[in-house]
């Protein structure tokens, strides 16, 4: 074989091989379109829904004439009810993984139907610079499981009437100081250690159906003007002495 004919086929296999320039622009064109669509935002619809049923952790919502079943977006404090409207987030990749999402609640299945701000895990409510008020017109319950802690500087109650059921009480300060018209104590049993105990009256009256009994290292009673004791059987003993004194005494 001559050379100009190993020369001939040689052009030819490699006209054959090599790809074209309009062959290799649209290959580099087809993957930088499917760059641009993996790295693109998602196409996100906003639509209208209503709430039909709670799966679990998934809200079933009806959107048109279709069930979808969507998540509870972290910024959808208010928990959806069964008939509420709610905004409604489709979106959808071009890697086919659809979301969707419950947004918002716009109007509730009724006018007079409860709503429940609900979260997953713990809620704190802060205001940087200024005051945090829950206002209810007809009432405010506070409910928990386990603890509630006040915190504060100052604690002020005014109310008209308060009401405190608790199996164990416990109260721990440095003082006390209370202004009322009328105390009343009903209990089984009360019992006080108390260093000095120093008290002002008017009148004092106790009626004890069974015993009192008072120990004392020392008594000292003082009246200004008369003494009555009187009992079926009065006792009157001591180690050492007994003195009446006075300017009359009567005895019999």
């Amino acid at each position: 074989m001559s050379n100009a004919t190993l020369k001939t086929l040689f052009t030819e296999s490699a006209t054959q091989d090599a790809p074209s320039p309009t062959a290799g622009r649209i290959r580099a064109e087809d993957s930088l379109s499917k760059i641009e669509s993996l790295l693109a935002a998602p196409d996100v619809r906003l639509t209208l829904g209503t709430m039909d049923r709670r799966e679990t952790s998934t809200l079933v919502v009806r959107v048109g004439g279709d069930l979808v079943h969507a998540k509870r977006a972290k910024g959808c404090l208010l928990e959806p009810q069964t008939g509420d409207t709610v905004l409604v987030a489709r979106s959808s990749s071009s890697l086919g993984e659809d979301a969707c999402f419950v947004l918002s609640v716009l109007v509730g299945h009724s006018a007079d139907s409860e709503s429940v701000v609900a979260v997953d895990g713990d809620l704190t409510l802060r205001s940087t610079t200024g005051r945090v008020a829950i206002v209810g017109n007809e009432g405010v319950s506070v409910t928990s499981g386990g603890e509630i802690a006040v915190n504060a500087p100052t604690l002020i109650a005014r109310t008209m009437t308060a009401t405190v059921f608790a199996d164990t009480l416990s109260f721990i300060g440095r003082t006390v100081d209370a202004h009322v018209d009328r105390v009343k104590v009903l209990g089984q049993s009360l019992e006080t250690a108390i260093d000095r105990v120093s008290s002002r009256v008017k009148y004092s009256f106790r009626i004890i159906d069974e015993i009192e009994r008072v120990k004392a290292k020392e008594l000292h009673v003082n009246v200004e003007a008369t003494l009555n004791m009187h009992g079926k059987n009065t006792l009157l003993t001591a180690e050492k002495l007994v003195k009446l004194d006075g300017e009359q005494i009567t005895i019999g």
